[in-house]
């Protein structure tokens, strides 16, 4: 188990269609086929890409 915690709001939301579109995040467990959107696991290197696309 992890904690977690408010870091900070997003100005716009980043859509499910736009993480699609990264190269870099190709491999992100969440956009796996067959993947549910709930909980997933997200690396650091996928993190600070997503926080780029803000």
């Amino acid at each position: 188990m992890i904690d977690i915690k408010y870091v900070q709001k997003f100005l716009r939301p980043v859509t499910l269609d736009q993480l699609r579109k990264e190269i870099k995040l190709k491999g992100m467990v969440l956009l796996q086929k067959g993947s549910r959107l709930s909980v997933q696991p997200v690396s650091l290197p996928e993190w600070q890409h997503i926080l780029s696309l803000i």
